[in-house]
């Protein structure tokens, strides 16, 4: 990363996937929400809380990232909707958060097809939503193959041949944000791919009742480099890339990414609250025209 602080500010610990043998002939897999009464394994997977990783505060250099060379991006983006539980001011922000997406990317199409809401308490009482905790497993949202297979699950069959025909550029997006004033428990940490290497990126199968896909948990590397924004706020957004069919170099364009526990956060912190936006983004690739 060019200009970017390179002393890390501090060690933190992560969880990482712990690699078995076992994984050279079966597919490590998770499926979700299960019934419990059924004897199938609900994973073949295990986790580690691995320390030794080395984490940069970007507070004071976000200036320097850029999304198409770093995958990722913090920056300041106020909103301007009051989100609530309700369909219209979900519907307002989401309209609102594609014009980010349009703004640094410049795309023909942006579609919203995923809204998460996280809490460090998933079950507060305090809350009117239906929460997930936050991810402490290192993690990158899709496959390569998984990521085309859920662009195309979302494209209706006329979209499905205009975007495949070899002149559009496939992504997809997350831009995430904090609900509360200040994030101090389970702040959101990124991982730059060009530290990553492709050996410890392990792709497993997620299967869920309503959608089944393939995602990638990393081992650990002492070599991968972390950077987070310290004291996050609710005007503050990170923006990063989870597939891309075109990288801009060798290196696969996707963000590995986790939460992590700030041991130096005080003991009073207010639980992490924040939402996701995941979007499909299709841009035509230069020098393809349409044709006649």
């Amino acid at each position: 990363m060019t200009n970017l602080p390179t002393e890390p500010s501090r060690i933190v610990s992560f969880k990482y996937l712990v690699y078995h043998d076992r994984f050279k002939t079966e597919k490590p897999y998770r499926i979700n929400k299960l019934d419990p009464s059924n004897v199938i394994p609900v994973t073949n997977m295990e986790f580690e809380e691995r320390s030794g990783a080395q984490l940069t505060d970007l507070r004071g250099h976000l200036d320097y990232l850029d999304l198409e060379r770093d995958s990722f991006k913090f920056m300041e983006y106020p909103s301007q909707v009051d989100l609530k539980n309700d369909i219209e001011s979900l519907r307002e922000y989401c309209h609102e958060t594609i014009q980010l997406v349009k703004q640094e990317l410049n795309p023909e199409r942006v579609i919203c097809y995923e809204v998460l809401f996280r809490h460090s308490e998933a079950r507060s009482t305090t809350s009117t939503r239906k929460n997930s905790v936050p991810i402490e497993q290192v993690h990158i949202d899709h496959t390569v193959d998984g990521g085309r297979y859920r662009i195309k699950h979302h494209l209706t069959e006329d979209e499905d041949k205009l975007y495949t025909n070899g002149e559009w550029r496939w992504r997809i997006v997350n831009v995430w944000r904090p609900l509360v004033p200040k994030v101090e428990d389970m702040p959101l940490a990124m991982c730059d791919p060009r530290t990553v290497n492709k050996e410890d990126v392990i792709d497993t199968d997620q299967v869920g009742p309503y959608y089944s896909g393939e995602m990638c948990y990393l081992r650990y590397n002492e070599e991968q480099r972390w950077y987070w924004l310290s004291g996050q706020t609710r005007d503050e957004v990170c923006v990063f890339v989870c597939y891309d069919t075109h990288p801009p170099t060798e290196t696969p364009n996707c963000c590995p990414h986790a939460s992590f526990r700030d041991e130096t956060a005080p003991k009073n912190a207010h639980p992490r609250e924040s939402v996701e936006l995941r979007f499909i983004v299709l841009s035509r690739l230069p020098n393809r025209h349409h044709r006649t």
